[in-house]
């Protein structure tokens, strides 16, 4: 098959407004792509035109992404879709947004063949997936709580919220660029001026009856990292540290109150008198700002905690699809916002390496959410000829839940 080529591309992104509402806010996300779509797509209609003046028409036809996702977006994307549809008379193809994200790097690779193994690590998936082909898939693994970008994201936010300067501000100063990063960016950058063995942060499910288990967790990682930024706000002990200290001190006679360890620590009373009883839970912390320097390390701590449990759990699924000689899968594909991170190309590198996987990861610009992959998607599925006509999006319009596992039962093959 011939690789297709790229006419004409354009992002827009809406970090700014991510930021503003400290995450995605579909209404207002909805909104605006409602305002730049139209923009967007008759720019591309001008340059691609003009490329080739004796093309009978420009496009011949229009992907569009119609689940999973959040039903505003995807409604606007929708839309906007149907109406260049008709007014360009072309049929549509539906795509699903995580199928994209799979076969995106297989566009810039050679000679990748099924079946392998791909996972997928973004701000709303963390996957494990064996595939067969186009559109069969099998999840091999996945979280059970949080995404590992979402908790690059809230990591960054909470970082953000514990200083008095702006983090993005300061990466741009330190490395001399002029980006707006996205949260997840930008612990990778603060990471890059930290040291990681600043703070042992524990990998989740190494240990006890979960240990052999392909599944991620990453809720128990953003609490410890919570933990460490309280207790550093507070001159390196947190109220249950404190608890402990007290009880130790007390049985030894060297404290008759909360003043005595620590100045900067105030308490209304004596905790140990009988009308002081309750002044532990009324003690007033600094909650100081944290310095350039423990926003660094603790983001190279939490990078190096994060990317070791998703690589253990990796290579767990690697070591386990190798013993299966009939499905013996040569090549790892990653894909996500996740898989643009250096320090976690580097390690999927020896990971690979080790148990000689063709690596085939997307550039760093198609990691992320784009159109290209969209297309790709859709060139894959005319190319085996497995896509539904044009009713499916008037009869089942968008589809904000869609299992990856039932693509097979979605499409019409033809071959």
């Amino acid at each position: 098959m011939e690789r297709p080529k790229i006419l004409h591309e354009q992002v827009i992104t809406h970090h700014e407004l991510v930021n503003q509402y400290g995450g995605v806010h579909p209404t207002e996300m909805a909104h605006m792509h409602r305002a730049t779509l139209d923009g967007m797509i008759e720019n591309a209609l001008e340059k691609v035109s003009n490329l080739d003046s004796n093309r009978e028409r420009v496009v011949d036809y229009v992907a569009v992404t119609v689940g999973p996702g959040l039903p505003p977006c995807l409604s606007a994307g929708l839309d906007t879709a149907m109406k260049y549809c008709e007014k360009l008379n072309v049929p549509v193809i539906p795509v699903h947004h995580l199928e994209a994200h799979l076969l995106v790097p297989l566009m810039f690779s050679e000679n990748t063949n099924f079946p392998y193994l791909v996972l997928l690590a973004s701000g709303g998936h963390c996957l494990v997936v064996f595939s067969r082909g186009i559109g069969q898939y099998e999840i091999v693994g996945g979280t059970e709580d949080d995404s590992i970008g979402e908790a690059f994201d809230k990591t960054a936010r909470l970082l953000q919220e514990s200083i008095d300067f702006n983090l993005n501000d300061y990466v741009n100063e330190k490395f001399g660029t002029r980006e707006n990063y996205s949260g997840g960016a930008l612990v990778e950058k603060l990471a890059l001026l930290g040291d990681s063995s600043s703070y042992n942060f524990p990998i989740p499910l190494r240990k006890g009856n979960r240990r052999n288990d392909i599944t991620f967790s990453f809720s128990g990682i953003k609490t410890d990292v919570l933990r460490t930024v309280r207790k550093e706000q507070n001159q390196g002990i947190s109220k249950r540290d404190l608890h402990h200290l007290l009880n130790r001190l007390r049985n030894n006679g060297s404290v008759k109150n909360v003043q005595d360890i620590n100045a900067n620590l105030q308490a209304s009373t004596d905790p140990y008198s009988r009308e002081g009883s309750q002044s532990l839970s009324t003690i007033e912390l600094k909650n100081e700002k944290l310095s350039e320097e423990v926003v660094c390390n603790i983001s190279a701590s939490f990078q190096k905690c994060a990317f070791t449990h998703l690589i253990d759990k990796l290579e767990m699924a690697m070591h386990r699809y190798r013993a299966n000689v009939d499905e013996y899968p040569n090549s790892l594909i990653v894909s996500g916002g996740v898989s643009a991170n250096q320090y976690f190309r580097h390690e999927l590198t020896k990971l690979s390496d080790k148990y000689e996987y063709d690596l085939k990861v997307a550039p760093m610009k198609y990691c992320t959410d784009n159109a290209v992959m969209i297309g790709y998607a859709a060139f894959q599925r005319l190319f085996n000829e497995c896509h539904k006509p044009v009713e499916v999006c008037d009869k089942e319009r968008y589809i904000p839940r869609w299992p990856i596992t039932t693509l097979s039962d979605f499409y019409t093959y033809n071959k």
